[in-house]
């Protein structure tokens, strides 16, 4: 059985953590939400389902947004 070509990939926020600390990145859920309350990201939030599923494009613009740096994201 194959996977549909095309088809976006999600992830959970613990799986977004993990890619960017592959990526020398490391962040923590807190700070990715707070990006997310910034809008550097909107995660889908399928109905009925507490957690926030990010696409590969959003991985990307975090990754984008913690390498431009700007305004801290520790700060709240």
């Amino acid at each position: 059985m194959s996977v549909a070509t095309g088809a976006p990939q999600f992830c959970t926020i613990g799986e977004v953590r993990r890619r960017l600390a592959e990526s020398g990145l490391g962040r923590s859920n807190t700070v990715i939400r707070r990006m997310e309350a910034r809008g550097v990201v909107t995660p889908l939030r399928p109905l009925g389902h507490d957690r926030r599923l990010y696409t590969p494009e959003d991985i990307e613009a975090l990754k984008a947004a913690i390498r431009g740096g700007g305004e801290p994201l520790g700060a709240a």
